[in-house]
């Protein structure tokens, strides 16, 4: 699980089993939430001296709260059981106290078919989340994240968020009256307004993408990646469309001059 509180209980349930067997001598490697999600070896610099330390011989036990901690790839996974089984690690996972003999057929065996359930398992709840988010943007609901620049997240639906669309609109007021990108970020700077991250010092990309969200218009699209389902959900707007459609010919005129 992702959740902090899961990660500091798989923590303890590793200490108390190295109690048992290593006589409480362990080394922790945390890759956080994240960890099997970013399955590839590069990406993973962890798990990376893990099988480093795996191949000197230094790991004789090592414990995992779930198969799927390793990996979710197939192909990783089957490249991680190998050199466990090369340098005759024992594998303890979940809170069973008895360990995986790799070596042994049999143990090899249940844990190919572990692997396997667990995989299915994650694969189900994955697909389920991205269901249950295509219903919810279906409903109107925002779909995740931080609310863009100008709005707010109530009952999980956008709402405009006043002084914040009020620095959207003086953004959009000071373009139209010739002022450049770098003016309008140094008056930003100067009024102590902040990015949606938190920056005082907007770049010229938050700056640009006020000028082109959708949202302003009153709408919003979601594309769900694995069907190609595009999703068109309204939300409100304080930005007349005069204003914006001014901004965007400017926008594009400015463009065609440098050019």
């Amino acid at each position: 699980s992702s959740d902090l509180t899961s990660l500091t209980t798989q923590k303890e349930l590793g200490e108390k089993l190295s109690k048992k067997v290593t006589k409480g001598k362990f080394k922790l490697w945390d890759e956080g939430s994240q960890s099997s999600f970013k399955d590839d070896l590069d990406n993973r610099p962890i798990l990376l001296n893990l099988l480093t330390e795996v191949d000197r011989g230094s790991v004789k036990h090592l414990y995992v709260f779930n198969t799927d901690r390793l990996s979710r790839n197939q192909k990783v996974w089957g490249l991680i059981r190998y050199k466990l089984l090369q340098q005759n690690v024992l594998l303890y996972v979940g809170s069973d106290p008895n360990p995986i003999d790799l070596s042994d057929p049999m143990d090899n065996l249940l844990l190919g078919i572990l692997s396997e359930i667990s995989h299915y398992d994650n694969r189900i709840r994955m697909e389920r989340f991205r269901l249950g988010k295509i219903e919810r943007v279906k409903n109107g609901r925002w779909f995740g994240g931080p609310p863009p620049y100008g709005y707010k997240i109530k009952d999980k639906k956008l709402e405009i968020e006043p002084t914040e669309m009020t620095n959207v609109k003086f953004c959009y007021e000071s373009y139209i009256k010739g002022k450049s990108l770098d003016w309008i970020r140094n008056q930003l700077f100067v009024n102590g307004v902040k990015s949606r991250r938190g920056n005082l010092n907007w770049s010229f990309g938050s700056l640009k993408q006020l000028f082109t969200n959708t949202h302003f218009e009153g709408y919003f699209d979601y594309v769900d990646k694995k069907s190609g389902m595009k999703f068109r959900i309204d939300c409100p707007t304080d930005i007349p469309m005069s204003m914006i459609n001014s901004v965007r010919k400017m926008m594009e005129d400015r463009s065609y001059k440098r050019g």
